[in-house]
């Protein structure tokens, strides 16, 4: 999808006066690594780019020690099928590639993996340009999978795309399903473990058409920090936090952080709206933090930037500018002032570049204080919405 319009989205950084500073290579959950597969939500195809590197653990070593890791991403797919699922893997930059198809049987796939525990039920190891996967004759109207794979309507599969090439090469992914497609209005995950709690129901819906939306999600404040979920509704233990911090992103939707509170002492539900991807928006988000007066990020900022990585990943059509700008009203267009917003700018440009997205991709810049929401702050809310980054798309 090309965007002819700029639009932007806009993430605004709570600043900090405590925590540890952590260096941006310690940030976790690479899309090379099995722990940080991109959800696939369209299953028509999906366009993906190799980030340049194997992440930060090689998956296969427990199953297959004589395959060297070089250059992967992960996909997680889940078919919604009854019937049969095939697909068709082509470079789109002439690079070699091989491919390995996990079954999920456990809810815990990577674990497996790590373990040695699961194996592939397709893959071609053979490393060619040439296209491959479980693909399809198109006879009349009629479609033919080759190798298909059998699925039931919650099956989950882990596709892993792997070159010898250390390029950000791009690849493309169609999708066949002949069958029973499920179009679920709700898929109800349930986390639920301590009876005496209270439920909070954590549901994620298009903001046009109140339409569940499948999406990846993370939730802190409710003793699940830093867990990846997939699904559109999440029931949850209500902890006496009373405070949660929802990061939703789905395939062809904004990035939304939203932090919000609860009554721990009743049943809640907390709906989550997600914007379609569309010219001129402007979304705020929460997520992204700083030390006081540094570019450093704070270690709760992994989250945000992990999620803002799957978008670039999940929509590798895109280019960016990260806008850089801070909360400094009476200080002038000091030369110091917009340093500071364009190093933080430029730690978002280089945690991307460096867990794979292009350069060519990806700028960046600092505007200071010369674009403050509020000229004159005369609140902490208004401080925090001048001291932010910007992410303009513009193609």
């Amino acid at each position: 999808m090309k965007l002819k319009n700029t639009f932007f989205i806009a993430f605004a950084l709570m600043m900090g006066t405590y925590g540890i500073s952590q260096e941006i290579e310690n940030f976790e959950s690479s899309v090379a690594d099995c722990i940080g597969a991109v959800e696939v939500t369209n299953f028509d195809e999906s366009n993906i780019q190799l980030p340049g590197n194997f992440g930060r653990v090689r998956d296969l070593q427990a199953i297959m020690p004589t395959v060297y890791e070089t250059n992967t991403v992960w996909l997680r797919l889940e078919p919604t099928l009854n019937g049969e699922f095939g697909f068709e893997i082509s470079s789109e930059d002439n690079i070699n590639f091989n491919y390995f198809l996990f079954k999920d049987l456990t809810g815990n796939m990577c674990g497996d993996l790590s373990n040695g525990d699961v194996f592939p039920i397709r893959q071609d190891s053979s490393l060619s340009m040439k296209t491959k996967g479980i693909n399809a004759d198109t006879k009349g109207e009629s479609k033919v999978l080759k190798n298909i794979v059998k699925t039931k309507y919650n099956d989950v599969f882990y596709l892993m795309i792997h070159s010898s090439s250390k390029l950000q090469g791009n690849f493309k992914v169609k999708y066949f399903r002949t069958g029973e497609v499920v179009e679920l209005e709700e898929n109800i995950q349930d986390y639920k473990s301590n009876p005496r709690y209270k439920t909070v129901r954590i549901s994620v819906r298009d903001k046009e058409t109140g339409a569940p939306v499948d999406a990846n999600v993370n939730v802190n404040g409710l003793r699940i920090d830093e867990k990846l979920f997939q699904g559109s509704d999440f029931l949850f233990d209500a902890t006496p936090s009373r405070y949660v911090e929802v990061i939703v992103n789905a395939k062809g939707y904004f990035l939304e952080i939203k932090g919000l509170k609860f009554n721990a002492t009743k049943d809640s539900e907390i709906v989550v709206e997600i914007e379609k991807l569309a010219p001129g928006k402007l979304l705020k988000m929460e997520g992204l933090r700083f030390e006081q007066d540094s570019k450093n990020f704070l270690p709760v900022s992994k989250i945000a930037l992990k999620r803002l990585l799957d978008f670039m990943v999940v929509n590798n059509d895109i280019k960016i500018e990260i806008q850089g700008h801070v909360n400094a009203p009476g200080y002038g267009a000091k030369r110091r002032v917009r340093k500071l917003s364009a190093e933080r700018a430029k730690m978002a440009y280089i945690y991307l570049v460096e867990n794979g997205i292009s350069k060519n991709r990806v700028s960046y810049v600092g505007f200071g204080n010369t674009k403050m929401i509020y000229p004159h702050p005369t609140s902490p809310e208004q401080e925090d919405a001048n001291r932010r980054v910007e992410i303009m798309i513009i193609e």
